[in-house]
C-alpha cells in the first residue's frame, strides 16, 4: 500500500489512527479482499513520522551528523506498539532523514523543518519477508524529500506448471502531489507451454524491489538474510 499520512510533529495519533484504517480496508474488486487477508503486505510512502525533540535540537544533531539520537527519538519506532496495529517491520535505517530539502539542492531547509524520516518501507511482520537493501538517493533533488528504495527477498506460495511459462508486465504511472510523479514497473518472466495440467503449490522466493521514481523488478532467488528484531514498536530487521 502506498499512502501519503497527516502531516505536521504533532499529528503521529492521527497517523497512526489512518494507518489502523488501511490495514482495515478491503481492495476494490469484483470480490473485495480485506488486505490483510494477504499474505504478504507492505506500506510504503510519505509516512510523514516525526523526531521527538525540540526543533533546535533536531537541527543541531543534524548539523553533527548524530542520526542514532535522532533514530533513538522517531516517533515511528518508538510509539506504534501504543496502538492497536499489526505487528510491523522495518529494515534498519542506515542513512540521513529524507525531509526537509532545499528543493534542487541535498541542503537541509533548516529554517522550515527540522530534518526527519518521513519516507519508509514498512511490512507486517512475516518470516517470508527478509531484507536485502533499504537506502535513499542523494542524487536526486526534484523535490524537498529524497526518495528511498528498499530490496527484500519475499517467499511465495505459487501454483507452477509443469513447464514454468508466462510473462507478466505491469506498468502504472501516479502523479503524486504537485512536482512529484511516479513509474512504477513489476515484471516477471515466464514461458509457457502447450501442457496446461497444474503441479501442487510450491514455495520460491522472489525478490521484490520497492523504488520510488526507479523500476520495480521480480527476480527469482535461492537465499536470503536472517532476521533480527530491536524490540520496539516496529521491529528492525538486520543481518547477523
Amino acid at each position: 500500500m502506498n499512502c501519503h499520512l497527516a502531516h505536521g510533529k504533532d499529528n503521529a495519533t492521527r497517523r497512526f489512527e489512518e494507518m489502523k484504517t488501511f490495514f482495515a480496508t478491503e481492495l476494490e474488486d469484483a470480490s473485495p479482499i480485506p488486505v490483510m487477508s494477504h499474505d504478504i503486505k507492505f506500506m510504503y510512502g510519505d509516512l510523514n513520522f516525526r523526531i521527538d525533540l525540540e526543533t533546535a535540537t533536531t537541527c543541531q544533531l543534524t548539523r553533527e551528523r548524530n542520526f542514532g539520537e535522532m533514530l533513538s527519538n522517531d516517533q515511528l519506532l518508538n510509539q506504534s506498539h501504543q496502538y492497536n496495529l499489526p505487528i510491523l517491520s522495518e529494515a534498519p535505517i542506515a542513512f540521513p532523514p529524507t525531509y526537509k530539502f532545499i528543493v534542487k539542492t541535498s541542503d537541509y531547509n533548516l529554517e522550515k523543518r527540522p530534518p526527519a524520516w518521513c519516507d519508509r518501507i514498512l511490512w507486517v511482520s512475516n518470516d517470508a519477508v527478509k531484507f536485502i537493501a533499504y537506502d535513499y538517493v542523494e542524487s536526486l533533488n526534484c523535490s524537498d524529500h529524497k526518495p528511498i528504495y528498499g530490496v527484500y527477498l519475499v517467499n511465495v506460495q505459487v501454483a507452477a506448471k509443469r513447464t514454468i511459462g508466462v510473462q507478466r508486465t505491469i506498468m502504472e504511472e501516479a502523479k503524486v502531489e504537485r512536482y512529484r510523479s511516479f513509474k512504477t514497473s513489476e515484471s516477471c518472466n515466464i514461458v509457457d507451454s502447450d501442457d496446461q495440467h497444474y503441479c501442487p503449490k510450491t514455495s520460491r522466493e522472489i525478490k521484490v524491489s520497492i523504488k520510488s521514481s526507479m523500476p520495480l523488478h521480480h527476480e527469482v532467488l535461492k537465499d536470503g538474510k536472517e532476521n533480527k528484531s530491536n524490540g520496539k514498536g516496529v521491529r528492525s530487521t538486520g543481518t547477523e
